[in-house]
């Protein structure tokens, strides 16, 4: 369902919804997926394929936002980023704001 969707049909009940994206940087990535231990349950191996996925990944996801939707002709634009890097206290606070503010 698209985003344009899912708030008309929330429109009638008087709601409203919101798309966040978190982010967080390479270099922290590359980190928590070195440091992790695997065990025989993981989904990975070890840190070498899980590192491998992440950049098949990656390359699917840039692909994929890097194209305008079909009908508004732009490409999706969250409407609050976290930054994983930052503390999240002050940014969680600041997007509460926001929200009570509307």
């Amino acid at each position: 369902m698209r985003r344009r969707e899912l708030r008309g049909r929330l429109r009638p009940f008087g709601a409203r919804i919101y798309f966040m994206e978190i982010v967080t940087p390479e270099r922290l990535i590359l980190a928590r997926l070195k440091r992790k231990r695997y065990t025989r349950a993981d989904l990975f191996r070890n840190a070498d394929e899980a590192i491998r996925v992440y950049y098949f990944r990656k390359a699917l996801r840039k692909k994929f936002l890097a194209k305008p939707t079909r009908r508004s002709g732009r490409r999706f634009t969250p409407d609050f980023t976290i930054d994983n890097a930052k503390p999240l206290g002050p940014q969680i606070r600041s997007v509460v704001k926001v929200i009570r503010g509307l």
